[in-house]
């Protein structure tokens, strides 16, 4: 179940979308929804306030509905029961948790706290002006969010931009966990399985020759870094499949030509996320943050050298 590389809307309060009268005073369980925030294929995210509180309450919760089309698909079912038991399971500060959830039976759905701030992506080609400190800082806090995952024998399955929302003071939260696997997940290693955005996947993904693992979400952090950092994609195509080629056959464009002024640890860094070889690649989420933590103090003079501007 691939999903494509066009950006996804963040759930934020000046969102607006033609289908918000129908939201307005709708209840579902104990909440209340406000509007309708962010459309998706399977799901709808609204603003919402607990049902019992006063009127004026803010809307300061997310709830993520199954779309009516698919509370009765086995698989999309499935899907969102994961992503509820990892978003209850696993508690990050830069990770987007689960309060409360309604799995068993319809009408599904989460409820996540609200999340303002954008997207990274809109903050990599919307103009978002983030010097080179600020990058690290994000990268790190998105691989603390994947380490914390790992710890607990989850996989994310989705690393990308727009999964990432920078709330102010910069503060990353990693999103959306309709992806996750657990690694003892029955029949997890033997069934085929593709699952991602086709521009983030790893090449393992794509082949199919193992089951993705924690290296293959350090493999998608990686290609969101190398964006972050360059404005780009390490490979881009005409077609989907010359995409899964290149990311298969072929080596993404050097970094260190498009972005000299890069420190030369980052660079190194970003080859090794990008291996073809899982092996190659860092073998834990804790390695990348302890690099890009270091990275980060080497830089911070730079921070405060652009906040004196």
């Amino acid at each position: 179940m691939a999903r494509s590389s066009q950006p996804t809307a963040t759930a934020r309060a000046d969102s607006p979308h033609p289908r918000l009268e129908s939201a307005r005073a709708r209840q579902i369980g104990p909440w209340r929804l406000d509007r309708l925030a962010a459309p998706g294929l399977h799901t709808e995210i609204y603003a919402a306030r607990p049902a019992a509180g006063r009127g004026d309450t803010p809307a300061a919760y997310a709830l993520k509905l199954l779309s009516s089309e698919y509370q009765s698909d086995p698989t999309v079912v499935g899907q969102f029961r994961r992503e509820a038991a990892a978003g209850l399971q696993v508690s990050h500060p830069h990770l987007s948790s689960v309060l409360s959830a309604r799995v068993a039976d319809p009408p599904y759905y989460l409820v996540m706290p609200w999340l303002g701030g954008a997207n990274l992506r809109e903050l990599i080609h919307g103009g978002g002006n983030l010097c080179l400190p600020e990058m690290l800082c994000i990268a790190r806090q998105a691989a603390e969010a994947i380490a914390a995952l790992w710890r607990a024998g989850w996989t994310h399955g989705d690393v990308k931009p727009e999964n990432i929302v920078v709330s102010p003071p910069l503060h990353a939260t990693l999103i959306d966990l309709g992806f996750a696997r657990r690694a003892d997940e029955p029949g997890w290693a033997a069934e085929p399985y593709f699952c991602g955005t086709l521009d983030y996947v790893a090449p393992e993904v794509i082949v199919s020759a193992s089951p993705p693992d924690i290296r293959s979400d350090l493999y998608s952090l990686g290609v969101t870094m190398y964006e972050l950092f360059s404005g780009r994609l390490p490979y881009t195509a005409a077609t989907a499949a010359e995409i899964a080629r290149r990311r298969v056959e072929d080596l993404p464009a050097d970094i260190h030509k498009l972005e000299p002024e890069l420190p030369l640890d980052l660079v190194r860094l970003l080859r090794a996320l990008l291996a073809k070889q899982p092996l190659r690649r860092p073998q834990s989420p804790e390695d990348v943050v302890q690099r890009l933590a270091r990275l980060e103090i080497e830089t911070f003079a730079e921070r405060t050298s652009m906040r004196k501007r």
